[in-house]
C-alpha cells in the first residue's frame, strides 16, 4: 500500500478502509510539561515532539476552551487575560474561566476549585467573575434563580476561532486537525453548580437542572455548527459521559 499521510490514515480507519498501520496519539493533560519532555528526548523544541511519538492528531482550540487545558501555562494564561478569556488569581493558584470555572494549578491533574452557582461566592473571587454572569447569580443562595440568571459566554467573541482559522489555513504536517470540544454537557454543567448540586438536582428539581444544561447544549450545538463551518473534517465532542 502506498504511504498515507495521517490525515489520510485517520480518515480510512473512520471509513473501515485498509491502512498501511494503525494511528495513534499520546497527549499530556498538563501542557506546561512539553517543554520539559522536549529537553529529555534532546528535541529542538516541543514542536517535535508529534513527529517523535508518531501523533496523528493536531488539537486545535477555542480561546474560551484553552484556560481548562492549558492552565498550567503561565505565559498563555496571561495573554488570555489580554484578550478577555480569562482572569488568573495568581497569589491564590487558581485560573478563572469563560464560564466562571476556577481551576486549581499546581495539582498535577484537573481539579475544579470554584463553581460560580454553587453558593460560595466571595467578594475576592467576584472580581475574577467574566462580567457577562450577573452578580446575585453569584450570590444568591436561590439555585433555580442562579440558573435563570446564569449567561454562558458568547461564543462568537471576537477572536475566539482565531487558533481555528490559523489552523485550518496553516496545518501542513498532514496531521488530522482535532477541535477540541472537552468539557461537554454534563461536565460544563456540574463545573457551573457543583458536582454534588448537580446530582441531587437531577432528582429533586430535574426541570431547573435541565435549564442549566439547555444552556450548555445551546453553546455546544452553536460549537458543532461552527467545526462544519470552518470546514474541519471530523469533530468532537466530549466527554466523561458513564461517571
Amino acid at each position: 500500500m502506498e504511504k498515507l499521510t495521517k490525515e489520510e490514515r485517520v480518515l480510512r480507519i473512520i471509513n473501515r478502509q485498509d491502512v498501511d498501520y494503525l494511528p495513534s496519539q499520546i497527549s499530556l493533560t498538563d501542557r506546561s510539561k512539553y517543554k520539559e519532555i522536549a529537553e529529555r528526548l534532546n528535541l529542538d523544541s516541543e514542536d517535535e515532539i508529534d513527529n517523535y511519538l508518531e501523533n496523528h492528531f493536531h488539537y486545535s482550540f477555542t480561546l474560551q476552551d484553552k484556560p481548562v487545558l492549558f492552565r498550567e501555562v503561565k505565559e498563555e494564561m496571561d495573554r488570555l487575560e489580554k484578550l478577555g478569556f480569562c482572569k488568573p488569581d495568581w497569589e491564590n493558584n487558581v485560573v478563572y474561566d469563560s464560564w466562571g470555572f476556577g481551576i486549581k494549578v499546581g495539582t498535577g491533574t484537573f481539579f475544579i476549585e470554584f463553581h460560580p452557582l454553587q453558593g460560595k461566592t466571595t467578594e475576592h473571587i467576584a472580581k475574577f467573575m467574566p462580567p457577562y454572569i450577573p452578580r446575585e447569580a453569584l450570590f444568591t443562595k436561590d439555585i433555580k434563580r442562579a440558573i435563570d440568571l446564569y449567561n454562558p459566554p458568547d461564543i462568537n467573541m471576537k477572536g475566539n476561532f482565531s487558533e481555528w482559522e490559523y489552523d485550518v489555513k496553516n496545518n501542513t504536517d498532514n496531521l488530522m486537525l482535532w477541535p477540541v470540544g472537552y468539557f461537554g454537557n454534563y461536565e460544563r454543567t456540574y463545573g457551573i453548580m457543583g458536582f454534588p448540586e448537580f446530582m441531587m438536582g437531577l432528582a429533586a428539581y430535574p426541570e431547573t437542572v435541565g435549564k442549566l444544561l439547555d444552556k450548555v447544549v445551546e453553546y455546544k450545538v452553536q460549537f458543532a455548527e461552527k467545526i462544519v463551518e470552518y470546514g474541519f473534517k471530523m469533530g468532537h465532542h466530549g466527554d466523561d459521559f458513564g461517571t
